[in-house]
Formats: C-alpha cells, sequence, structure tokens
C-alpha cells in the first residue's frame, strides 16, 4: 500500500466519509484534555498498548468534525510503517500539510510519536516555526517521551496519562452507579463497606473486573476464554512490539522471567540484589528492566513514605501490576476471587491502581513501614495532609 492510500485510509472524513467511534466508553480524562484543544500547546497522551489512547484521539478528532472543516484534520497511526517516510524531515512533513491544507489552523494527531526519529526535535520544530498547527500525540512508551519528547518540548506541552478503565469508568458505563456513592472517583473499600448498595450485579461487574482488569478490549469480551485471549495478545504485542523491536531488550528471556518473578510479588518490597541473585544478572540490568517495567505502564514501584526525600529515594519500593488481568495472565490464574489464595494482594492492588487513576498533582501515594517490621499499607498524600490506609480483603458473596 501507497503512502497516500494509508493516510486517506486512516482519514476517512476528508473524503466526507461516515466516521464513528464504535463502543467507546466515557472516559474521564477526555473531560481534563477538551479545554486544550484549542490551546497551543502540544497534547501528549501516555499510556500502556491498548489502554484506549486511539480511541480517545478518534473521539478528539469526532468533536473537532463537528465543529471545524474536516480537511484542517489529520490522523496519522505510525504502526502503519509506510507512513514513517513522512516524518524523517519535519520540512517536508509540513509541506505535505499545505499540500492539503494551504491556509488555516491544522489540527494534527500523531499516534505511536515514539517511532519517529527524534520525535521531541521533530514536534519542537513544527511548534517553534509557528505555522499555526495544533499537535495531539500519543505513545505507547514514556522511556522514549520522557528522555526525547518532554525535554525538547519544556514548557511546550500537556501530558496526560491515559490508563486502562477505572472500575468507576466501568460502572458509569453499564449505567449502574448508585445514588450518592459515585459521585466522586470509586474507591475499593468504600464498595466494601456499602456492599448492600451494589446488589449481586455490581458485586459481579466487580469480582470480574479485579480477575480481567480494564483493558477495553479485555473488558467489551464476555466470554472468559475471549477475555485471556485478549490479555494474551496484549502481553505478546508488548514483548515483542516494545521490548524486542523498539526498547531493544537484549535478555528478553531474563526479562521475561522477571515479569513473572514480579507477579508473583505484588505487594511485596522490591530487593534488587535478590532478584540478580535469582535470575543470575547483573544488578544493573534488573534496575534498568524494572524502570522499563515501570515506565511502559506494566508495573508501577511505590516508594516508602518518609519525611526525607533522600531516605525515600534510597529505601526499597513495593511492586504492584498496573492491570491486574494482565498480573493474572501472567501467573496462569483466572480463578474465581473467593477461591483464591492471592485475593488479598489482588484487593491491595486494585486500590492502588484506582488511585493511581484518580491521582492529581500535588497528590501522590506512598507507603510506610518501621525497622521493627509494623506497616501501614498506603499513605495517601495531599499537600500537608497524610491519609493512612489499610487495605483488608473480604468474602464477596453473590
Amino acid at each position: 500500500m501507497s503512502l497516500i492510500d494509508s493516510f486517506n485510509l486512516q482519514n476517512p472524513w476528508r473524503a466526507g466519509q461516515p466516521f464513528s467511534v464504535d463502543r467507546f466508553i466515557e472516559r474521564e480524562v477526555l473531560k481534563d484534555i477538551v479545554p486544550w484543544m484549542y490551546d497551543e500547546d502540544v497534547l501528549v497522551l501516555l499510556g500502556p498498548r491498548q489502554s484506549g489512547k486511539t480511541t480517545i484521539m478518534k473521539k478528539l478528532i469526532k468533536g473537532l468534525i463537528d465543529e471545524i472543516n474536516n480537511k484542517a484534520i489529520f490522523y496519522f497511526n505510525l504502526d502503519d510503517e509506510t507512513l514513517i517516510e513522512l516524518f524523517k524531515h519535519p520540512e517536508d512533513f509540513i509541506k505535505f500539510i499545505r499540500v492539503y491544507l494551504p491556509e488555516g489552523r491544522a489540527f494534527i494527531f500523531i499516534d505511536e510519536v515514539q517511532r519517529v526519529h527524534e520525535a521531541g526535535l521533530f514536534l519542537k520544530y513544527i511548534y517553534d516555526i509557528g505555522l499555526n498547527i495544533k499537535l495531539v500525540v500519543s505513545g505507547s512508551s514514556s522511556l522514549e517521551i520522557t528522555a526525547k519528547v518532554k525535554e525538547y518540548l519544556t514548557g511546550r506541552k500537556k501530558v496526560f496519562k491515559i490508563y486502562p478503565l477505572s472500575f468507576y469508568e466501568i460502572v458509569k458505563h453499564k449505567g449502574e452507579a448508585p445514588a450518592g456513592l459515585f459521585r466522586e472517583k470509586i474507591d475499593v473499600k468504600k464498595i466494601i463497606e456499602h456492599q448492600r448498595l451494589f446488589g449481586e450485579y455490581l458485586l459481579s461487574e466487580l469480582k470480574d473486573f479485579i480477575i480481567y482488569g480494564g483493558y477495553p478490549k479485555v473488558y467489551l469480551r464476555k466470554e472468559p476464554e475471549k477475555k485471556e485471549a485478549e490479555l494474551s495478545e496484549i502481553f505478546s504485542s508488548y514483548v515483542k512490539k516494545d521490548v524486542k523491536d523498539y526498547l531493544k531488550i537484549e535478555r528478553v528471556d531474563v526479562f521475561n522471567r522477571l515479569v513473572s518473578l514480579l507477579a508473583f510479588q505484588v505487594g511485596n518490597l522490591v530487593n534488587k540484589q535478590e532478584l540478580s541473585v535469582s535470575l543470575q544478572t547483573a544488578w544493573v540490568t534488573i534496575e534498568k528492566y524494572l524502570r522499563v517495567l515501570d515506565e511502559t505502564f506494566v508495573i508501577r514501584l511505590l516508594p516508602p513514605y518518609y519525611t526525607n526525600r533522600r531516605k525515600e529515594i534510597t529505601k526499597m519500593h513495593k511492586v504492584y501490576y498496573m492491570d491486574t488481568g494482565l498480573r493474572n495472565f501472567i501467573v496462569r490464574n483466572f480463578m474465581e476471587l473467593n477461591a483464591r489464595a492471592d485475593k488479598g494482594v489482588l484487593f491491595e492492588n486494585i486500590f492502588f491502581t484506582e488511585r493511581i487513576k484518580q491521582l492529581k498533582e500535588p497528590s501522590s501515594v506512598g507507603f510506610w513501614r518501621t525497622h521493627a517490621g509494623a506497616e501501614v499499607d498506603f499513605v495517601l498524600i495531599h499537600g500537608e495532609k497524610i491519609t493512612p490506609v489499610a487495605v483488608k480483603a473480604t468474602r464477596l458473596n453473590r
């Protein structure tokens, strides 16, 4: 397929063809993104593969189609390698845009921008040249974005994290939110405390969410075997496209074994030295792979809470998976929740990830542990306000 054919296929509205976003689940982050659509800053959407970045982009495009000249909207999904040629030189890219839109403001959406060589410099050039171009870009690896795009776009960007669906978004999509309970974003602890408001149906949804996670394609599948197949595809795609092809991880076998070890250690401290011994791999390699997993939204390393920031940086972190469905796929366990020996850590993981999806600056999360072994699962920090939280599993009856 030629470059022009690929471009036309990805931009049907330019030929007056109908354009819709099928099976869209309303995302809370859209409320934060939309007010910036007519601002000059570059909008950067960061999140794991299959978390919904492309769908959010297309929802933004659909909104623009209803408001402006269709010819002013350009979309490029760089998973289609035929389009990469356009992004080798920013001057050639701008010429291409101006052929299709000689004057006026252009709205340009670039999906998987990390595939552009020197993506940060490319975007900075387009921004700085002052040609009335609005850029909205996405990336599934924040390593490249952090190292290059963020650096070059200092003062020129707004960054939005796109995580898998939250339980709040799922229940809202179902239209089953009990009055009052969902006035603010969902808290797993509150779910447990108010089971009587949920009834059998919503408790079933919660169990499904904990077992299969919140990736949109997984959630939209109804049959367990299809949910598991989608999780398998998401993980395989991550290993092939991000780990092997893009991030150029040298020891994929060690990387995969580390992923598995961490999946069995959810909620525990990460001892890099022990991992190094278990995997017979250099400590610095383990540290690198942990950073890759954290920056590509597979895991999140939770720091301990200290009033002394230097101690917080040097002490061991706890590990959680950003999606429990992906974690359960890795440990090959999709058993019903009440029958699981790891039910407690799954609840702890869900509490943490739901909190992460809600966080806005300057809020943060940590944990607290003494040398004697006393521990608080989570410490929620907002300014001067410190809230300790203990998460306990309870039996969820249908």
